[in-house]
Parts: C-alpha cells; structure tokens; sequence
C-alpha cells in the first residue's frame, strides 16, 4: 500500500511533463504558423 502510494506522485509529475511539453509543441507550432502567414499574406 504505501510503496504503491509513494509512487503516484512520480507517476503524476512524469504525466504532467508531458503534458506541459506536448502543450509548448503546440504553442510552437501555431506561433510559427502565424509567423509565417505574417511573412507571406
């Protein structure tokens, strides 16, 4: 019970990075999309 208990938050943050990193490669990509579309209307 309590090994399984200390390995959630481990678990929580590796899930968490993640999700951060897949949001900032979104963030990525549409703010090179708009650059573009700026460069080339």
């Amino acid at each position: 019970m309590s090994a399984q208990f200390l390995d959630l938050p481990a678990k929580w943050v590796n899930e968490s990075d993640t999700i951060r990193r897949h949001i900032g490669l979104s963030f990525n990509t549409v703010r090179r999309n708009y650059i573009n579309e700026s460069k080339h209307p």
